[in-house]
């Protein structure tokens, strides 16, 4: 897969999406999706669980890789629940599963 974005060092970035579910448990719940390149899905995780775990007790969004998340929402009961990430491509097909699941 070529890619035409790369980090300070060179490294190439991927295009990824970060899928993630907010409820209070009760009445409402809704998926976010979030676009956001990245070196990989796997660096992302580890990257962005740390990031979380920095910035849970925060009262509002911050920054991450250029998207603005609220830390508080990827726990529960005090533990770390990961977004789902996938590779564009792979985002599309999912969406395509869905869609025909629905349809039929």
């Amino acid at each position: 897969m070529e890619t035409l974005y790369k980090t300070k060092n060179g490294e190439d970035l991927i295009r990824l999406v970060i899928e993630y579910t907010v409820s209070d448990g009760c009445t409402f719940s809704c998926t976010n999706t979030v676009p956001l390149m990245y070196e990989s899905g796997e660096a992302f995780l580890v990257d962005f669980e740390e990031w979380c775990l920095n910035h849970k007790l925060q009262s509002g969004n911050d920054s991450f890789s250029g998207q603005d998340f609220y830390a508080g929402y990827f726990f529960e009961n005090g533990t770390y629940c990961p977004p789902a990430v996938y590779t564009v491509d792979d985002w599309f097909a999912e969406q395509t599963k869905v869609h025909r699941v629905v349809a039929t």
